[in-house]
């Protein structure tokens, strides 16, 4: 589980999470160059508003040239991102199209770790701490070990368990809110906008726009292998 973890934390942390492809700006820009009819007034053109925009292509005001429909700016690393959710500074990089399936996977399995080695330490860390001190005890071949709160390994053990505690519980809220965004087609910049999201194909056709088609690469730090989408078009 923490190999698990630590794999999804590296994808996540070292895959572009998807700027948008000079191919369709060179594409996007050449058609509106030989259709003047286009203009402000066309379903594919308009201006960035935080709302729903669908199928429509914004004009960013930092970088000062057109985006797909969902991609959004980020003001960290400079470049607009495609389907962008938000910029973690957890792993130093925006999660957006191509990369946010690894940071759910991320949080799953570093919740699922934390939760493995609390569950585990607890009962030793309990039985030191709870244990009733005694000027002499007689230890058979049988009994348990006797277990010193003040052994250093056993307060190491401690911190490890709490710290282990407090950031798996911290990960599985993360978690819950991000799956409870995504299982609606909802970014985590879209959250506030208002009304249902124009995307939403119901939970699991959803889910499939991060991950891809059901099969077993949804439990793997790797891209999907049978994708519903390009990260353009929705």
């Amino acid at each position: 589980t923490w190999l698990l973890a630590l794999w999804s934390y590296i994808r996540c942390a070292f895959t572009e999470p998807g700027r948008v492809p000079e191919v369709w700006r060179i594409e996007y820009n050449g058609l509106a160059e030989d259709s003047p009819a286009l203009g402000d007034t066309s379903p594919i053109r308009g201006q960035a508003v935080r709302g729903w925009q669908t199928g429509v292509a914004t004009l960013c005001s930092a970088c000062q040239d057109h985006r797909p429909e969902r991609a959004h700016h980020c003001g960290v690393c400079g470049v607009c991102v495609l389907r962008m959710d938000h910029h973690c500074p957890w792993v130093g990089n925006c999660v957006g199209f191509k990369n946010h399936k690894f940071f759910l996977l991320m949080c799953f399995y570093t919740a699922a770790a934390c939760a493995f080695f609390t569950v585990s330490a607890l009962p030793v860390v309990a039985r030191a701490f709870t244990a009733k001190p005694t000027a002499v005890r007689l230890v058979s071949a049988g009994d348990p070990p006797v277990l010193d709160p003040n052994d250093p390994s056993i307060v190491a053990l401690a911190a490890a368990s709490s710290f282990a505690a407090s950031l798996g519980l911290s990960t599985a809220g993360l978690l819950f809110s991000q799956l409870l965004l995504a299982a609606q087609n909802r970014t985590t910049i879209e959250a506030h906008y208002r009304g249902r999201s124009p995307y939403d194909l119901g939970p699991r056709r959803n889910l499939e726009q991060i991950f891809g088609l059901w099969d077993s690469s949804w439990f793997l730090p790797v891209h999907p292998r049978r994708p519903l989408s390009d990260g353009l078009m929705f």
